[in-house]
């Protein structure tokens, strides 16, 4: 049997206050998933191209991009909400060695969420190979270091883990640039 995955239906297009645009995209993908995936991609323009900022599960029946549970945000800086949390990885630049990387956690009303456990998981490429793993620790009001080595340049995942407020650890996923 012939299984394929695709996009089955865009649609609800929205322009955004920040200047990306929004749209509910329905995927069909029968061996991962074996039934129909809502999710909302956030587009950013970057010259003449738009390019996919943010991809988020839909788990509402009309999807809304203000709304969605995400999962995965791809580039530091871009907050992302998932399990009650808004969560920012910053600073937008790193470099090859040691880094030490601010994670803002807020609650969706923007205040500082204080006392979360945070790990971070750095792999380049998205391999295993040369992963670097550590625990944050809160240096002001909702504002968390962690110190990681990234030992090469290129694309490193990396997979922030936050439990907060008592309740399960939630995962957020960044892709950064090592130049």
């Amino acid at each position: 049997m012939d299984e394929q995955q695709g996009i089955q239906l865009v649609d609800q297009f929205q322009h955004l206050p920040d200047g990306r645009v929004g749209a509910h995209v329905v995927v069909v993908d029968p061996v991962s998933h074996p039934h129909v995936q809502d999710v909302v991609l956030i587009y950013v323009q970057v010259g003449d191209q738009w390019l996919i900022d943010e991809i988020h599960v839909d788990n509402q029946s009309q999807a809304t991009p203000a709304t969605p549970e995400p999962i995965l945000a791809v580039a530091p800086g871009t907050p992302v909400t998932s399990a009650g949390l808004d969560v920012q990885l910053a600073p937008e630049t790193v470099a090859v060695g040691p880094n030490r990387v601010i994670v803002k956690v807020a609650d969706p009303r923007g205040n500082p969420v204080r006392g979360a456990i945070v790990t971070m998981t750095a792999k380049p490429g998205g391999t295993g190979t040369g992963a670097s793993s550590a625990s944050g620790f809160e240096v002001d009001a909702g504002r968390y270091a962690v110190d990681v080595v990234l030992g090469e340049s290129g694309s490193w995942r990396v997979e922030v883990q936050i439990a907060a407020n008592g309740g399960p650890p939630a995962t957020f996923i960044f892709v950064v640039q090592v130049p």
